[in-house]
Formats: structure tokens, sequence, C-alpha cells
């Protein structure tokens, strides 16, 4: 693919500036990463042809690179489309020729080239560089010393835009997804092995602005890569997440020790080019402080990746405030957090038995105790951890706040209450799959399966690859007696590879439903 600086395709009413990197729609800017966005341009250098799929390996990920291209592909053509506003099933744009690629369908597409140097300007005559014969005056010290200030001008200017442009060559917008590593610890001490991760995710999750890859996803593209879901998130390993799922940057993370101090590095590195999009560099006079000023550098780092003054004054306390000072409860904690994600539910709930009983306050602890509870069965001290987790709600993100508010209010039956707390959620979180699906959860079983639909829809295009969201959907098309479109959500399960205990439930209800005994049994 050949790219020109100048070059402006037209389409539509859609505009593509290749200079920018730009998408535009009747003149308003649609938000497009840059794989999707190299997609595009290499699908409008041959519209109306068909471009193949080793053609487009070669073209968006060189022969070096370590991705799941078939996945990456698929998503780069998701969010291609999304941005079109395309259908997959009725192409105005993008047709996807089954096993050899895909073709522009709109043969008509304008190509603007910036216009070379006219022939006057090239004809005309060079001036003459003859100089005068020297004169023997002195210079005058006022005019050195104004071409000296001019000089030192030009050179800081210079440097301040080659600063500006290797640092914010692509600000993130709030479609993009940031992949978190773990810190890597040079202080002997494995007390920060994982916590600071945990701590750092607990402290961007409050941004509405910046999107966090969850765990799930993040595991499951570590099964893609052979690898146990438990893997530390090296650098490396973070980049070849980052690119396998299209997303736009990574945090990474260090911890060292100075003495008494402590120093703490944060960095935003673009998944494409390696660009530094934001550094943050803080340091803690002491071990009780990490925390503290680990909040502060993510404060910052905000900032810094382009989240409003106004968004961060909304939504943001201080880590301590909405976790635990205690390193070693926060460290039982994340022990606890990342079992539960892994579906080790009975193994997780010591670790955040542990981390209550170093910090009795710890009201997050007291929360994901509750959940481990339910996914064992137990309600009953479901329930009482609930309730303690609502007595110290004042201790949690606002993210936290409406996630306990409302699965107290489900836990009461009041579930009035717990849609209008996740309304709530949802209207700060709008990037945050989790409330919509929890609306869906609560209108199903309050009957409004239409409702219940439409947010289980919303929650699976926020996040294709998290489970809950299929579940949703599957209960509101059985409850609403549409099999077929209940079948077609059990092959894309299939499809993807997502499964489990209560989508197997689910399978057996649908095959009884339809009275297909024999393939529940088999399924």
């Amino acid at each position: 693919m050949q790219t020109y600086t100048g070059v402006v395709y037209q389409f539509g009413p859609f505009e593509v500036n290749l200079a920018s990197g730009e998408l535009l729609k009747n003149g308003r800017r649609i938000k497009l990463q840059e794989q999707p966005f190299r997609l595009l341009v290499a699908l409008l250098d041959t519209p109306g042809e068909i471009i193949s799929r080793e053609q487009l390996r070669s073209l968006l990920w060189p022969g070096d690179t370590f991705v799941d291209f078939d996945g990456s592909l698929r998503v780069a053509v998701r969010k291609l489309r999304e941005a079109l506003d395309d259908d997959a099933e009725d192409p105005r744009y993008i047709e996807t020729i089954p096993k050899r690629g895909y073709r522009f369908l709109v043969s008509e597409v304008r190509r603007i080239e910036a216009a070379p140097p006219s022939q006057e300007l090239r004809d005309k005559p060079t001036p003459s560089t003859a100089t005068p014969p020297p004169q023997s005056r002195k210079p005058d010290p006022r005019r050195l010393y104004g071409i000296a200030a001019t000089v030192a001008a030009v050179l800081c200017a210079g440097t301040f835009f080659l600063w500006q442009h290797r640092t914010q060559v692509k600000p993130l917008t709030d479609q993009d997804i940031l992949v978190l590593a773990d810190f890597a610890n040079a202080t002997g001490d494995p007390v920060f092995d994982g916590t600071l991760r945990q701590a750092l995710a607990i402290q961007l999750e409050q941004s509405p602005f910046l999107k966090i890859m969850d765990d799930e996803q993040v595991q499951q593209t570590l099964r893609l890569m052979n690898l146990s879901p438990a893997a530390r998130i090296t650098n490396p390993i973070a980049h070849d997440i980052c690119i396998r799922d299209a997303a736009a940057a990574t945090i990474d993370g260090s911890i060292t020790r100075l003495g008494k101090s402590y120093v703490i590095t944060l960095q935003a590195i673009a998944c494409t080019g390696g660009t530094t999009l934001a550094r943050e560099q803080v340091q803690a006079d002491d071990k009780e402080h990490v925390l503290n000023v680990l909040g502060n550098a993510a404060t910052a780092l905000r900032t810094r990746l382009g989240e409003s003054h106004t968004s961060i004054q909304k939504l943001n306390r201080p880590l301590e405030a909405v976790t635990t000072s205690s390193l070693d409860a926060l460290q039982n904690y994340t022990q606890g957090f990342t079992l539960l994600t892994q579906g080790r539910f009975l193994a997780a709930r010591p670790f955040f038995e542990r981390a209550i009983a170093i910090d009795p306050e710890f009201a997050s602890a007291y929360y994901f105790l509750s959940l481990s509870f339910n996914n064992a069965g137990d309600t009953a001290q479901e329930n009482i951890q609930k309730k303690k987790a609502l007595a110290l709600i004042e201790r949690v993100t606002e993210y936290e706040r409406e996630s306990i508010a409302g699965g107290y209010y489900e836990s009461t039956g009041e579930l009035e209450k717990a849609i209008d707390v996740y309304r709530l959620g949802s209207e700060n979180y709008p990037r945050s799959w989790r409330f919509p699906n929890f609306l869906s959860e609560n209108y199903i079983n309050l009957g409004d399966f239409e409702q219940g639909l439409k947010e289980g829809q919303l929650a699976f295009q926020l996040q294709p690859d998290a489970e809950p969201p299929y579940r949703r959907e599957l209960d509101a098309y059985m409850s609403l007696d549409r099999l077929n479109e209940a079948e077609k959500v059990a092959d894309q399960l299939k499809v993807r590879g997502i499964g489990g205990a209560r989508i197997h439930q689910r399978f057996l209800e649908l095959a009884y439903i339809e009275d297909k005994q024999p393939a529940a049994g088999t399924e």
C-alpha cells in the first residue's frame, strides 16, 4: 500500500485524510484506531477489487509481528464497519469474500493528491549566490545579540515542536483500550508483586474516559497465545496482547528502591510504533506512602492521556481512601481477585477473609467475598457480606459504589432500586459493559424481556468477548420464544470458544425447549 502525504479519499459522506490519519463523515471526525484505519486505506487503494487475506497480512502486520492474524483481522474489520455504520449481512461498503479476503463495494472513490509545484516555480531562475566584497566595518553588537536571540528562539521552538509531536503523535480517544502490564519490581519485596498493578487498575477504573482491558479478556488472549491465564503480564506480553486485540497502548510500571525511598515510574506506550504517549515518575519517602504516591501518579497520567479536568475532578478519589492503606491487605485482596476472575471461587475466599482481618474497613474485600459466596451457592453468607460492604460504601470508588449498592438491592428483592443504581452507573461509565449487563438481568427478572434484551445487546457491543452478556441475550430470547435468534447466539459462543457451566446450562435449557434432548446431552 503506497501512501502520500497529501492524499485524501472521498466516498459518499466520508473523507479519509492520510496526512492527519483521520476519517471524517460530513466533516465530523469519526474515531478509528490505527489498524482499522490502515485496513480502510488498503481497501480504498483498490476499490471494487478483492484484496486477499495474504495481502492484508503483509500490509497490516509485517512478518516479524507476533499476532493472531485471524482474530486481529476480524477485530479490525468489525471496528471499521462500526465506524462506517456498515452491516456485514447487508454491506454498503465492505464485502466479505469467504476464505479469500474483502472488497470495497464503492467503485467511485475520489482520490485527491497534493498538487506538485507549479511550472512557473520550477522554471524560476535561482537567485545569484554571489556575495559582496567584505567590508572593514565592525559588526554591530546589538545586531549580533538579535541574531543569537532569534536562533535560540528558533531552536527552542523546534525542540518544543519535536517533543510535542514525539509525545502526542496520536492522543487517546474515548474509544481506545489500554492493556495494563505487571510492575517490574526491582525492590526484592514480594509485597509489590501484582499488588501495584491491581492498585493502578482500581485508580484508573475511576476514569470514564480510559478503558482498561478486562482481566477476563486478558486471560482469554493468554490462552490463545498458549500461555497460562495466570501468567505474569510482562511488558512484551502486554504488547503482544495489545496488538492481538487491536488495543491502543500499554501502561507499564516499575518500582525501585533508593535508600529508604521508592521510585515509581508509569508510562503509556502506543502499541503500534512504540511512541511514549505519557510518562510519570514519582518518589515515595517510605513503604507506607507507596500507595498514596502511586495514586497521585495515576491521576497525573489520566490528564496526560487526554482526560478532561472536569472528568477527573468529578470521578477521582485518593487510592488509599477507596482501597486500604495496608499493602499486606491489598496483596491478599489482589490474590483473591485474581482467583475470582479465573473462576476459582472457593480458592479466592481465604484471601479476601485475610484482607478483611488485616483491614476490617476494606469495603471492596467484603464485596468480592460476597461474590465468591454467590458463585459457591451460599446466598446467606453472600447477603451478609454485601450488607457489610454497603455499610462501608464511602470507602470505594464511584464505579464500585454502583456495583455494591445495586447488588445489595438485588439481594433484598428491591429490583427497581437496583435498576436506578445501575442506570446511574451506566451514565457515569458509558464504556463499561457491566452496568448494562446488570440492568439486563434485572429487567429480565422483572419480566421486561424486551428491555432486558436491549441492555444485554448493549453489553455485548461494549465487550464482545465477555461471557455474561451472552447469557442475558439467551435468557431474553428464550423468554420471548425467539428460539432461532437464541440458536444464533449459541453459535456465536461456540465460534468464539466461550463456555462455562452457566452457558452450558443455557444450552441445555434451549435444547429442552426445542425438544432436542439428545443434542443437549452432547453439548
